[in-house]
């Protein structure tokens, strides 16, 4: 099975802070994802294509993508959606990007979750 969230509920742009409307879409998954807890899951970490440089909390975007990852994966694991020993995270960075951040309203999207 193969799960993607939009970018526009996920992340701002630099963040891998989770906010009340990503809480919302990840508790709506949560539910589905209770009753395959038993099964492996990879939750991968996606940025936009601005260059992360190391001026923030966020050393490079694949310091992020990981970040962003990561906190999904503990976000599950502590409502219980996922087994710890279960869970793995895959970060790509800007990378393997959802969208083109070439036109003004695309360089505003997020992260793209896969």
């Amino acid at each position: 099975m193969h799960i993607t969230l939009a970018s526009s509920i996920l992340f701002a742009s630099g963040s891998a802070e989770i906010t009340d409307t990503t809480r919302q879409s990840l508790d709506l998954l949560s539910d589905s994802l209770k009753k395959l807890k038993a099964n492996k899951i990879v939750i991968a970490g996606h940025t936009d294509n601005v260059p992360e440089k190391g001026n923030g909390r966020y050393q490079s975007n694949w310091d992020l993508s990981s970040a962003r990852a990561i906190t999904v994966m503990e976000y599950f694991i502590s409502k219980g959606a996922v087994l710890e020993k279960n869970a793995a995270i895959q970060a790509f960075a800007d990378t393997e990007p959802k969208a083109d951040n070439n036109t003004p309203k695309a360089a505003r999207k997020t992260a793209a979750w896969r």
